[in-house]
This record gives C-alpha cells, sequence and structure tokens, in this order.
C-alpha cells in the first residue's frame, strides 16, 4: 500500500549497525529495553495527540473492540507504566514500528521505526534531565558525527540544568 516499503537487505544491515551502536550508549547510561504491542485500545490513544489524532489508523476487531496501531512509542510507555508501576526513576528504551495514516511524501512514510529512551519519574528530574541530554549527546557521538544541534523546548529545564553544571542560563 502506498507510505509502505520494504526494506531491502544492505538498508536493514545499515539500520542494524546504527541501532546497535545507539542501543548501547543507551545500556551504558542504564536504560534497559522493553516491548509493547503494536495494537493499542484505540481509547488509549485517542485524547492524547491534538489534531494529529486523525492519522491513528483505527479500527474494529472481530469481537467489536476499538483498536488502533501505535502511532508512537510514548503512550504505549505511560500505559506500561500505570499497569506494571515499576520502581521510579524507570529508565527504559524501545524500538519498534509505528504507524501513521497521513499523506506520504519524500522521507514520510505511513510506517517507520521508532527508537525511543525515556525516564519516567523518581526524585531527581533535574538529574534525570540531564542524564537524557548527556546519552542522547553520547548517542549522536557514537555514530561518528562531528557537527550536529541539540535542541530542547523548555528554557525552565534548560536553566536549571545549567545551573546544576554551572553554565549560563539561555537566551530568551
Amino acid at each position: 500500500p502506498k507510505g509502505f516499503r520494504d526494506i531491502t537487505q544492505e538498508l536493514a544491515k545499515n539500520r542494524r549497525e546504527v541501532i546497535d551502536k545507539i542501543i548501547d550508549v543507551y545500556e551504558e547510561f542504564g536504560f534497559l529495553q522493553i516491548e509493547t504491542p503494536t495494537i493499542e485500545f484505540a481509547e488509549t490513544l485517542t485524547g492524547k495527540y491534538g489534531e494529529e489524532e486523525r492519522l491513528i489508523y483505527k479500527f474494529t476487531d472481530r469481537g467489536g473492540r476499538e483498536l488502533a496501531l501505535r502511532f508512537d512509542l510514548t503512550v504505549p510507555l505511560a500505559r506500561y507504566v500505570a499497569i506494571n508501576n515499576p520502581p521510579l526513576p524507570f529508565r527504559r528504551f524501545q524500538l519498534g514500528q509505528v504507524f501513521r495514516g497521513e499523506n506520504p511524501q519524500k522521507g514520510r512514510w505511513r510506517e517507520f521505526t521508532q527508537l525511543d529512551f525515556d525516564s519516567v519519574g523518581g526524585d531527581k528530574p533535574l538529574e534525570e534531565d540531564a542524564l537524557i541530554i548527556e546519552t542522547a549527546i553520547k548517542g549522536v557521538r557514537s555514530l561518528g558525527l562531528k557537527k550536529y544541534q541539540l535542541k530542547m523546548n523548555s528554557k525552565d529545564t534548560i536553566n536549571e540544568i545549567s545551573k546544576f553544571y554551572g553554565i549560563p542560563e539561555s537566551s530568551p
């Protein structure tokens, strides 16, 4: 179908090499792998993505249950934490296919692989935020990239972490 593709042997091999390098960094920093189902109850996914919710693939199974293909790995993580109540902080990474019913264009597919990592909870949130940043930077460097940008969207978090590490605050 339009927006879906086969992954050639060469591309699969190259992707696996990149993913393995990044996963090695995640594990070095204490992130452990979990796996969640590709299909969730539709009510688990709806109401979480705003206008983008129209892109969720929804369907009804033979038992009449409303189901959906996962849109990303974050909402299934929240469900996982709510159900399994792991010790906090809970550091995890996940690799999996996600689905978005958007109009396919160059570089955008309806099915794609997401490699995601998060830290949930704990009593030292700034240290966890700093750990996420440090892990992301080391992950990029593990790929041999020399020039890159890390963009964050929380000025308050940036300024608090900057104080924690003695770095001047960011500008407005």
